[in-house]
């Protein structure tokens, strides 16, 4: 008699998520969520294109104000501070908006392709959990920035 646990060959590992495919209700909620997922990656890009161009607009004030006899070094410095800010924020609305079209379009997949719906679905979401991640940590930073900015900008014009 053999020890239990030993009776035959072990059963085949399956593929994570192999031959699964949701249902019509499934692919209805992960279509609706697809569809905002690159909406709002289409809004995220159009965001930063908007403040890329602020920011450059602010740089040339910046420049504008650094050689104008009437403009103090405050003014200029203040103007290309806000400038760098607002271009660092623009670039996370672009990486933001990326990830988020991507995450969109990864689980559009899930719903055109047969067959693997469960690894293609816990693919979209690892890049939903970075737009998610990339999103709210510079949401934490531009806070702080914005804030630390705001201090540096009264110092140099109250002196």
């Amino acid at each position: 008699m053999q020890p239990m646990g030993y009776g035959g060959p072990p059963a085949p590992m399956s593929p994570p998520g192999g031959g699964y495919e949701f249902g019509p209700f499934e692919n209805a909620t992960i279509e609706g969520v697809a569809k905002f997922a690159r909406w709002w990656g289409i809004l995220s890009l159009v965001g930063g294109a908007l403040l890329v161009l602020f920011a450059l607009g602010m740089a040339g004030l910046g420049a504008m104000h650094a050689v104008l006899p009437e403009s103090t070094a405050a003014q200029a410095g203040s103007l290309g501070a806000v400038s760098a800010v607002v271009g660092m924020q623009a670039l996370v609305f672009l990486s933001v908006g990326v990830f988020y079209l991507k995450s969109g379009g990864a689980l559009r997949s899930v719903i055109d392709t047969q067959g693997n719906d469960v690894e293609l679905l816990m693919n979209a979401m690892q890049t939903m959990k970075r737009a998610f991640q990339i999103e709210a940590i510079a949401t934490v930073v531009g806070f702080f920035m914005g804030f630390i900015l705001n201090i540096i900008i009264r110092i140099a014009n109250s002196g």
